[in-house]
């Protein structure tokens, strides 16, 4: 404690200037870091079942399983493919030995075909036809909407689908 003391009014001041700088550089630091870390794309998909098509006065016939990839990040990625993973139980995605059964969407969109270059702030938009084999793997699985993208070697996952219909409605 003496030695805080004995310093002058001079030394007092360049200490809290050099502490003060520290403490920015600091924050300035940690703000660079976080920066460089949500640089690139950053993706978002949203699934939505029980989708029922409409326009120009006609009802599309079924329903559709209606997949929606948002980029938010500050570059562009190119969309490869769509596919479906089930898993047999509701508690298998959360077990890494577990593997799902991998369904490929074949052509997703007509108007976005895939491969799709995905620039920032932009939209994907896909339909899958949504039949008695997809209801019943929502209902009996863990049915999960995935999208390969190119810039990681992982995938984008939904979050689990379920059948939103109400029972005794039957699709138009």
């Amino acid at each position: 404690m003496t030695a805080l003391v004995a310093m002058t009014a001079n030394e007092y001041w360049t200490l809290a200037i050099a502490v003060y700088a520290a403490v920015i550089s600091t924050i300035v630091f940690g703000w660079d870091v976080l920066k460089w870390a949500m640089s690139g794309p950053q993706l978002k998909i949203v699934c939505r079942p029980d989708v029922v098509l409409v326009g120009r006065g006609v009802r599309d016939a079924g329903r559709k399983l209606s997949a929606t990839v948002v980029n938010r990040g500050d570059a562009a990625t190119t969309l490869t493919n769509l596919h479906l993973c089930l898993y047999q139980s509701r508690l298998h995605p959360w077990l890494p030995w577990k593997k799902p059964d991998y369904f490929f969407v074949k052509a997703p969109s007509a108007v976005q075909p895939l491969p799709y270059n995905l620039e920032p702030g932009r939209q994907w938009q896909g339909l899958v036809n949504q039949n008695e084999d997809l209801e019943k793997m929502m209902r009996d699985g863990a049915l999960f909407a995935a999208i390969q993208f190119v810039h990681s070697d992982k995938g984008l996952r939904s979050r689990r689908l379920r059948l939103h219909q109400i029972e005794g409605v039957s699709a138009p």
